[in-house]
């Protein structure tokens, strides 16, 4: 009898052990297929300005100066950037009067919004603004949306494209204008419907060297003809602390330019940047 009493106590302890473990629920599956992974949130802002000029004495007399302005700011899905540059340039054509006439005068806005769908997926609402007389143009206002696709995008190294619409509308300089091929007196203003196509990248994992490129070409949806091309590329260098020297070219291309221009215009200038932010 006392081992049976023995036996039946040991196994009463021995339930009762058992039975907070059994209770007790599994512990979460890893690495679970159908666990949708959520879009990083990202940070950043950035804030450049930079600044350049030419002086010329002598046998020529000129004078130039350039500046721009670039902010970006990032936050979870959001994204915004304001952009802003402007140059003006004179000369002294005739050596028999000390009078400058005026060779540049441009100012060139962007703002832009982005939403990321994804991690590398975009959608985007954007408007420009610029003013070039010398490329026959009081003013020309673009709105453009579009969807951006990443093939990569890190911190400091990206690569993306741009599939969307543009609408511009130009108001040109001289207006009245006049065709210097047919004299004809033409309207003054112009609106184009346009398919736009955009390839970035950029690389600034060396804190002291950094390069930005970007492509984009806008083609005339009711005259295919039409085609304008737009080529930016920057190259920065650290001198100290934030900052910088920044070599940049722009080349445009316009295959139907503002009558009585010039089919291509670049720009090349070397500027000092200092990193605001």
């Amino acid at each position: 009898m006392p081992t049976l009493r023995f036996l039946g106590l040991g196994s009463i302890l021995i339930l009762t052990a058992a039975a907070p473990a059994a209770a007790q629920p599994a512990p979460p599956e890893q690495h679970v297929e159908d666990v949708a992974a959520e879009t990083p949130v990202e940070h950043v802002t950035k804030w450049d300005v930079s600044l350049g000029g030419i002086l010329q004495t002598g046998n020529t007399e000129s004078y130039s100066v350039q500046g721009a302005s670039l902010f970006e700011l990032v936050r979870g899905r959001h994204g915004f950037t304001a952009e802003a540059q402007g140059s003006y340039g004179a000369a002294q054509v005739d050596e028999a009067t000390p009078e400058y006439e005026d060779t540049t005068r441009t100012v060139r806005l962007r703002l832009r919004y982005d939403f990321f769908l994804t991690d590398l997926d975009a959608i985007f609402l954007a408007g420009l603004f610029r003013h070039d007389p010398f490329a026959g143009l009081d003013y020309r206002l673009q709105g453009q949306v579009g969807y951006a696709r990443y093939i990569f995008r890190e911190e400091n190294h990206r690569l993306w494209g741009e599939l969307g619409y543009d609408l511009t509308y130009d108001n040109y300089d001289p207006d009245p204008l006049i065709d210097p091929d047919t004299m004809m007196m033409l309207d003054g203003t112009a609106v184009v419907h346009s398919a736009r196509i955009f390839t970035g990248y950029e690389n600034a994992k060396d804190e002291n060297l950094q390069f930005r490129t970007g492509v984009e070409v806008l083609i005339n949806l009711e005259r295919a003809s039409d085609v304008r091309v737009s080529w930016d590329t920057s190259l920065r260098s650290k001198l100290v602390g934030r900052l910088q020297v920044e070599l940049k070219f722009l080349l445009q291309l316009d295959t139907e330019p503002v009558p009585g221009n010039e089919r291509l215009d670049t720009t090349t200038q070397l500027n000092l940047l200092y990193n605001l932010i």
